[in-house]
């Protein structure tokens, strides 16, 4: 899923994960969940992209879909036990 811009929250970068890497598991992420905003007053929803870096490393990014299409990413570390199914799911997917 390529994009054409990026903008990158502080917390992005706050688990030691470089933008290149986060952007390596995005663009090849074929199929992204739609989290739905917590708490539930927050005005938009996020995006995980699931997936292995260039090492193979299982990575979770989170970003929001800006209304230009670009993504502000907000959250990016090894990923957790807890998105293993969805991993599983979106592995098939990749590009």
């Amino acid at each position: 899923m390529p994009r054409a811009s990026y903008t990158w929250a502080a917390s992005a970068a706050e688990h030691g994960i470089s933008r290149q890497r986060i952007r390596f598991v995005i663009e090849r992420c074929g199929l992204p969940f739609a989290v739905p905003p917590e708490p539930p007053d927050r005005p938009f929803e996020r995006l995980l992209f699931l997936g292995d870096d260039r090492d193979g490393t299982e990575l979770e990014v989170m970003a929001v879909e800006m209304l230009d299409d670009s993504l502000y990413v907000i959250h990016a570390m090894k990923m957790r036990a807890r998105y293993r199914k969805q991993y599983r799911e979106a592995k098939s997917c990749r590009k």
